[in-house]
């Protein structure tokens, strides 16, 4: 189970990256932690555990802890109360073999349908850039529904997040079937909190370990 853990956050570690990097924002693997050199997109962590056991200075060592930092604590082992954090978020990591490929109804936008990618997200579009990825697909069903995703891949691994739906069950199996026909090989991964959670797994993925998101406030 471990392994599979491991799997879900280095995906998921991989994509925060992208997104850094598009955004020109530094950040790097470092150790046992993904960091950024200063402060993440909205939405994105500042510094994701990498590995269980790590101690709180440890994961904080060369982060700015200041208003608005955000830690993604991969194995939902840290304390971080007593510093000025709260808990935004809480999930479970999810994973599955890979699916058999299918004519999953889901099509990846190019750079003139961003726009309406993120209006799907209710958030600004991601930097054209990030499309220029070969191994980056932000995807749209393509009935016309507010239906979107990221299918993101690794080396062995296709990572699904950012996942909006009115069908979320549905969605995650065509999109475990659109990974196996576009990022074929690969064992898919993802998180997902509450609800989101149950339709996930009634989808064929298994739920391999918890996380938390922690922040820290702006006043």
């Amino acid at each position: 189970m471990w392994e599979r853990t491991r799997a879900a956050v280095r995906d998921n570690a991989a994509w925060c990256q992208r997104v850094c990097a598009a955004h020109g924002i530094p950040a790097r693997r470092r150790g046992d932690r993904w960091l950024v050199h200063g402060r993440a997109p909205a939405g994105y962590p500042d510094v994701i555990t990498l590995r269980p056991g790590l101690s709180v200075d440890a994961v904080l060592d060369g982060v700015d802890t200041g208003p608005g930092c955000s830690v993604k604590d991969s194995w939902s082992e840290l304390d971080l109360g007593g510093l000025g954090f709260e808990v935004l978020a809480t999930g479970t990591w999810l994973w599955a073999e890979p699916a058999v490929p299918g004519d999953a109804p889901w099509t990846a936008i190019e750079s003139a349908g961003l726009a309406d990618w993120a209006a799907i997200h209710g958030g600004e579009p991601f930097p054209a850039v990030l499309l220029v990825d070969p191994a980056v697909h932000l995807v749209v069903r393509e009935d016309g529904s507010a239906c979107a995703a990221v299918c993101s891949a690794v080396p062995g691994v296709a990572g699904v997040s950012n996942v909006v739906s009115t069908d979320p069950q549905r969605t995650w199996a065509e999109l475990r079937a659109w990974c196996a026909d576009q990022l074929p090989g690969r064992v898919v991964v993802g998180w997902e909190p509450g609800s989101a959670l149950d339709a996930a797994r009634a989808a064929g993925m298994t739920a391999v370990g918890p996380l938390r998101v922690w922040r820290r406030g702006v006043s």
